[in-house]
């Protein structure tokens, strides 16, 4: 899998009208939850 810039991320989504989610984690253990 390539590795690509959250401008190409977001670019992709505003052409095909899907959105992509942000998430703000502060340690590992909030990942697993």
């Amino acid at each position: 899998m390539a590795l690509i810039s959250m401008r190409q991320l977001l670019d992709h989504a505003a052409e095909h009208g899907y959105g992509m989610p942000a998430f703000n984690v502060n340690n590992m253990e909030q990942v697993h939850a």
